[in-house]
């Protein structure tokens, strides 16, 4: 939809951080955004709980960042091989392995 509206991906990014924890430092801007695993230290959270993410939303981040920020898109991506998707760590770990690889070609 947003290609059919002329509009690029990074104008849902604000809408996309809605849909990632803030213990994620998603929230910040971009520029200097770095990812968090929640402290295993926090007594008010069981080390085995995990936050609700919404996979799409972090992989829409990694979308956005690929260009302005490929180490951001990367970590974003281990999170979602290592934490949140395991079930799909093969195709995160591919989607790494090419994010130095690829040219976006928008129409």
């Amino acid at each position: 939809m947003l290609k059919r509206a002329g509009r690029p991906l990074s104008s849902i990014e604000s809408f996309a951080k809605e849909f990632v924890p803030t213990a994620h430092d998603l929230t910040k801007s971009t520029d200097n955004l770095t990812l968090h695993t929640p402290s295993k230290n926090n007594t008010t959270e069981s080390p085995d709980e995990v936050p609700t993410v919404s996979i799409h939303a972090l992989d829409v981040l990694a979308e956005i960042n690929a260009q302005k920020n490929p180490e951001l898109a990367k970590q974003c991506l281990r999170q979602l091989a290592e934490k949140y998707d395991t079930m799909r760590k093969g195709y995160w770990e591919f989607r790494i392995e090419r994010m130095g690889q690829q040219v976006v070609v928008e129409s």
